[in-house]
């Protein structure tokens, strides 16, 4: 179901929504990985023992991953149920967005991996990712085109 905007200060209020939910979501994935990163540094300085108790670099990577990954699609869910329910297919979260948010994702789970594994395993699980992602969002893209025919 999309909603029609006509007057503009409806189109308005949905782009600051839109832009609101997009910042609070990129400035949340970015203030962890930054956190996990700043941990990171602290596990790997030399010291008698580990403040953080048992955790390693590699299960903090492992977070890390799994929340950056947790974080692109849900901000990819976010652009498309905006741009689909409020904008009409148009205007917001277009290629650019999506391959913008894509490639920032990117970097991070890249730098993790590369932060904890040989650059022959990190490429592995950073295809192993890629498919992933993609499937999940074939399989959005299917589920919203039979809800939008129904």
């Amino acid at each position: 179901m999309s909603l029609t905007l006509d007057k503009p200060s409806e189109r308005l209020e949905a782009l600051g929504t839109y832009i609101d939910g997009k910042i609070k979501r990129y400035n949340l994935m970015f203030a962890v990985n930054g956190g996990a990163f700043a941990l990171g540094k602290l596990i790997r300085t030399p010291a008698t023992a580990n403040i953080l108790g048992g955790l390693s670099l590699t299960h903090l990577a492992t977070g890390a991953i799994a929340f950056t990954f947790l974080m692109w699609f849900d901000i990819w869910l976010w652009g498309e149920s905006m741009r689909k329910g409020y904008f009409g297919g148009e205007e917001v979260f277009q290629w650019r967005g999506k391959a913008i948010l894509s490639l920032l994702s990117s970097l991070l789970i890249a730098g993790w991996l590369l932060a904890v594994s040989r650059w022959t395993i990190a490429i592995l699980i950073f295809a192993s990712l890629s498919i992933l992602g993609a499937l999940l969002i074939c399989h959005y893209a299917q589920g919203s085109k039979t809800k939008l025919s129904n």
